[in-house]
């Protein structure tokens, strides 16, 4: 195709379908097209990403107008959690309150953020507590808030919390 709208319906279907390597190519047959383009270099970053390519993908998203959207603040301060530049991760996330106030996501990777760097469960519970207000039937939050109670063997509010996975 010649048209950039089709190369990112194409993108969008090797990623659903988890063929990132075809994604990518797609990716780049768009940027041929149009390389300004924030949509393109967001799924370039996203697949990057996928591949655990952490360092290319924090490039792309620093060229990006991070105050439009909100996701790519998140896949940003992902990459530096994953990488395990926790400072350089809640940096991200203080900048992206500034933007988008109580976001369950953010408060989610902030509690990851302190719980892998300091081991603070607490902290860590308050912020999970908080996201699920927002997110109540998030799986990810409700997961990682009984993994921390279970660490912490306190195992009947794990398994309280596991229970609404149930419901």
């Amino acid at each position: 195709p010649y048209s950039y709208k089709e190369w990112i319906k194409i993108i969008e279907l090797h990623i659903y379908f988890s063929d990132i390597d075809k994604a990518l190519d797609a990716v780049d047959y768009a940027l041929a097209i149009d390389s300004a383009k924030t949509e393109a270099n967001y799924y370039k970053a996203f697949c990057f990403i996928e591949q655990g390519n952490y360092d290319d993908a924090v490039t792309i998203l620093d060229s990006l107008d991070k105050t439009k959207d909100e996701g790519i603040f998140i896949m940003l301060a992902t990459c530096f959690t994953k990488m395990g530049k926790f400072e350089d991760s809640n940096l991200v996330l203080t900048e992206m309150e500034n933007y988008f106030p109580n976001n369950a996501s953010a408060m989610y990777l902030r509690a990851e953020n302190i719980y892998k760097s300091t081991k603070e469960y607490d902290e860590a519970i308050a912020l999970l507590q908080k996201a699920e207000t927002i997110l109540p039937y998030s799986f990810d939050i409700i997961y990682k808030l009984a993994k921390l109670y279970y660490e912490k063997e306190e195992y009947s509010n794990s398994k309280e919390v596991l229970s609404q996975l149930l419901n």
